[in-house]
């Protein structure tokens, strides 16, 4: 409990004290007065209705006083376990709340685990018998996931003894043009992977190349969507050896 209702509540319970302080004060003020009053024929032995009624006046304010005492003794104590118990809970309310905070910190980053794509060793397996060619890679300039994942393909390609540079993002459209890969437009910057490959592959009919490969090693890929292709197109310059793969998002 903080801020003005606590100040309130500690300003109400001091005025309290305040009034039951004095009012033992003043009990007690009456009890003296009295006997001081009547001490003269007490001592006497002068006992008269005056007297009598003095007595009972100072039992009944003398009760009224210690009634005072014990009820102000007993606020205190029920004051401290108020107090007390609004620690406890404060203390609760404030481990709960960092634990959520703790347990949503978690959660998104065990999302952000999942929902990222990741290389398997399926992914590998399936080109390990392609023999090793030239390769590019490119991906969005802007796209943190993009680029992650073409990393990691690069990776998975170099440890095959492909010859792969560096990822990059896509070249602008003169460079793609020189490298035979004016294609790389739009329509296949929209997709999840983009795949050019050599004139002479793309009339081979053989399983055993990256054109046939490349898509059945896609399950090997994790957090990308059940089913994800993407288009395959030749590289223009017909003596050219070069592969290249556009990794989109998904």
């Amino acid at each position: 409990m903080n801020g003005p209702i606590k100040n309130e509540r500690e300003e109400l319970g001091n005025r309290l004290k305040w009034l039951e302080r004095r009012l033992i004060v003043s009990g007690s003020v009456v009890v003296v007065g009295v006997f001081v009053e009547i001490s003269s024929k007490v001592l006497k032995r002068q006992i008269d209705n005056e007297v009598i009624g003095g007595v009972l006046i100072m039992v009944g304010v003398a009760g009224e006083v210690a009634i005072a005492l014990l009820t102000s003794l007993k606020t205190d104590r029920i004051r401290e376990i108020a107090d007390s118990e609004i620690a406890q809970a404060n203390e609760r309310a404030a481990n709960a709340e960092n634990e959520a905070a703790k347990n949503r910190l978690k959660a998104a980053e065990l999302e952000s685990s999942i929902g990222r794509p990741r290389l398997t060793g399926k992914f590998r397996e399936a080109l390990e018998n392609v023999p090793p060619g030239k390769i590019e890679i490119w991906h969005f300039a802007d796209k943190k996931e993009s680029a992650v994942l073409a990393r990691d393909i690069a990776s998975v390609f170099g440890s095959l003894r492909w010859a792969v540079s560096h990822p990059r993002p896509v070249p602008p459209f003169d460079e793609r043009l020189r490298l035979g890969a004016r294609c790389v437009d739009d329509r296949l910057l929209g997709t999840m992977f983009s795949l050019i490959v050599p004139q002479h592959e793309a009339s081979n009919p053989s399983e055993n190349t990256l054109l046939r490969t490349f898509w059945k090693a896609l399950p090997g890929i994790t957090g990308i969507p059940q089913g994800t292709s993407g288009i395959t197109t030749t590289n223009e310059l017909a003596d050219s050896d070069l592969h290249i793969l556009f990794v989109g998002e998904k």
